[in-house]
């Protein structure tokens, strides 16, 4: 019997990003809810077998009552697929929470305790394995003592976990893996995809989140696939990563010393280019490098760029600094930045009041 399942993590549902600003935040809680209706469609015309979401489905314990909905709805539209759900430092189990207070299709199932249990699909013969974040740090090793498995079954394992040694966060290592008798371990926990490894014999992989959930978090996003069966006794085992990110975040990081505005933007533009950037990116620039005291932002200058992105925003990183004589004449916004420049040694502190002066001045 051929197994079919889908691996997935930390879609963050209802994150509050662009949290000041009202109607992209709700814009981009829509998205998140779409890319989660993209990925049971993809369950149901796949005909997925198992689906894992090992941590953060949720950024939240509680969930907005359209998201909550949605869950459910499409739960009980996928009655094929047996799904597991490992809540994770975002979204613990406790009580009062969605994971403990909602009403659950039969198909769902929901690990409950900081240590390992399992479920067992008598159809698949398959017994799944796991465990919940019971608050937002987990410090006990999960897998320190591996539970024996009946080689009669096909035997998985689903959790958030951290496989670079962070004590706050699960921590699981290769040793431990090979230490297992787990036919494939599906972690989540980390947003960026891993390889498929192998540790004693154990398939291991960490699937990543399925599409970025801000701007510190860019780069490769999947969910990771696999199928495996048994013949003669041996485990025949494939995997790989889909992609089925409906929007990409992109952060550039362009120094603005000793170059016109102007000039930053045309060179942004040709990297946008290059990189594909359209209506489905959120781009954000950062400016760093030493400028002088009343450089100011000129989103004018930036224009062409932010044309070809769906979001586009400018972050000014500079460090202001002040070169002059102190006493010169001048305005008095020179005056200003050379008793602030005389007054103040932190380089940074010193940029922070420049800034705010010059804003002030601006204002005035």
């Amino acid at each position: 019997m051929m197994i079919r399942i889908v691996h997935t993590a930390d879609l963050h549902l209802d994150r509050e990003i662009f949290a000041g600003e009202a109607k992209l935040l709700q814009k981009r809680r829509a998205e998140q809810r779409a890319l989660f209706t993209d990925i049971m469609m993809y369950v149901r015309d796949k005909r997925v077998d198992l689906l894992f979401f090992c941590g953060d489905l949720l950024d939240a314990p509680t969930p907005e009552k359209e998201t909550e909905e949605l869950l459910l709805r499409e739960f009980s539209n996928t009655p094929g697929c047996e799904i597991f759900i490992c809540p994770g430092s975002h979204d613990p189990y406790r009580p009062g929470s969605f994971w403990a207070e909602g009403r659950f299709p039969g198909n769902v199932h929901i690990f409950k305790e900081d240590r390992v249990t399992f479920f067992e699909v008598p159809r698949l013969n398959a017994r799944v394995y796991g465990y919940a974040f019971k608050g937002r740090r987990m410090t006990q090793r999960i897998l320190a003592d591996p539970p024996e498995t009946d080689p009669a079954f096909f035997n998985l394992f689903c959790g958030c976990a951290n496989l670079h040694g962070e004590k706050l966060r699960c921590p699981v290592s290769g040793e431990e893996i090979a230490r297992s008798s787990f036919d494939y371990l599906a972690f989540g926990g980390e947003h960026e995809p891993s390889a498929l490894f192998s540790a004693g014999g154990r398939n291991y992989a960490v699937c990543g989140s399925p599409e970025s959930v801000g701007f510190d978090d860019c780069g490769s996003k999947s969910m990771r696939i696999a199928a495996m069966d048994r013949t003669d006794g041996k485990l025949l085992f494939q995997s790989k990563c889909v992609s089925v990110a409906r929007k990409r975040f992109i952060r550039y990081e362009l120094s603005a010393a000793d170059r016109t505005q102007g000039d930053l933007a045309n060179e942004l533009f040709e990297k946008m280019r290059a990189d594909g950037v359209d209506g489905n990116c959120y781009v954000e620039v950062l400016l760093t490098g030493n400028v002088p005291y009343d450089f100011r932002v000129d989103e004018r200058a930036f224009e062409r760029p932010a044309a070809r992105a769906g979001y586009f925003t400018v972050v000014d990183g500079t460090l202001s600094q002040y070169v002059g004589e102190i006493g010169e004449k001048g305005s008095a916004r020179a005056v200003f930045a050379a008793i602030a420049a005389e007054k103040i040694g932190d380089i940074e502190l010193r940029s922070k009041v420049l800034k705010a002066g010059m804003a002030a001045f601006g204002e005035e």
